[in-house]
């Protein structure tokens, strides 16, 4: 009795270990992951049959993905990951990302939903220190509606955190003994990333203001060059804004005139701020 209460008690730490917290972070494991750690909770063959037969094939994993090149403009900036003790209580090596394959397909997804439409697409992700940025464009409305009701989460702050999905290439068991059965992973491939609710780290959030593409990164640009861009990313939002609150107008009598103000003010600034970049 007590060993067979021992072995489900296993299973089930093994099964938390390879499906991860709701809503954390989306882990591609590939068969001898699965073995792996299965052979670390003592588990054999027959244990683990049911992981995988569910598991991805490599093409699964990017089915629903869309590509679209050419449009550099963004809505968000965010840190996708650090090297943070998460709360399934791993870490990510930030070095170790592996980014091209994510950069020849860059879609942005909500709750990691990947077999439903894309929510944006990211025209840029990149290293700056010990984060792994990201840019943000959310899709129109027109393209999928769950796009508008994530836009106005996040522009209203209901929702301001992000989770990677990923595939592992190397990585190893804790040895720190306040993390039983958790994962240092040492080499990964970004796959995709969402806007959560909860994210798995949380460091791994959206920018409260945008920040230019490649900031942080010490590719060579001066302090000058790195201020300027900053202006015209903020510009840039500001008359973003000014856009969806001038569309955003009703004819109601107490507010239009208001609004319509405010929408001309952000607009000012905006030039203003172009103008002096």
């Amino acid at each position: 009795m007590a060993d067979a209460l021992d072995h489900l008690l296993r299973q089930d730490a093994f099964l938390a270990r390879i499906k991860g917290m709701p809503g954390g972070h989306r882990i591609r494991w590939s068969p001898s992951d699965v073995h792996r750690i299965a052979k670390h909770f003592g588990l054999v063959e027959r244990d683990i049959q049911p992981v995988l037969s569910t598991l991805p094939t490599r093409k699964e994993a990017f089915r629903g993905s869309t590509s679209i090149a050419g449009d550099t403009s963004y809505d968000l900036t965010a840190t996708l990951s650090t090297a943070a003790i998460d709360r399934s209580g791993d870490t990510i090596a930030v070095p170790g990302w592996k980014l091209n394959e994510y950069r020849n397909d860059p879609v942005v997804f909500f709750n990691h939903l990947t077999s439903e439409l894309p929510i944006g697409r990211s025209p840029a992700v990149w290293i700056a220190g010990s984060k792994l940025k990201a840019a943000i464009k959310l899709a129109p409305g027109s393209a999928n509606p769950m796009s508008d009701q994530v836009r106005q989460l996040v522009n209203d702050r209901y929702l301001s955190a992000v989770s990677v999905g990923f595939i592992p290439k190397r990585w190893e068991f804790a040895k720190d003994k306040s993390r039983p059965n958790a994962i240092n992973f040492l080499e990964q491939t970004l796959l995709e990333f969402s806007i959560v609710g909860i994210p798995a780290n949380p460091e791994a959030t959206i920018d409260p203001t945008p920040v230019a593409i490649g900031a942080g990164s010490g590719g060579g640009k001066s302090a000058s060059d790195a201020a300027r861009e900053q202006r015209i990313v903020e510009a840039r939002v500001l008359a973003a804004k000014a856009r969806l609150l001038g569309q955003s107008i009703t004819d109601g009598p107490t507010t239009r005139e208001e609004r319509l103000a405010e929408a001309h003010n952000l607009r000012r600034i905006a030039l203003a701020r172009e103008r002096i970049a």
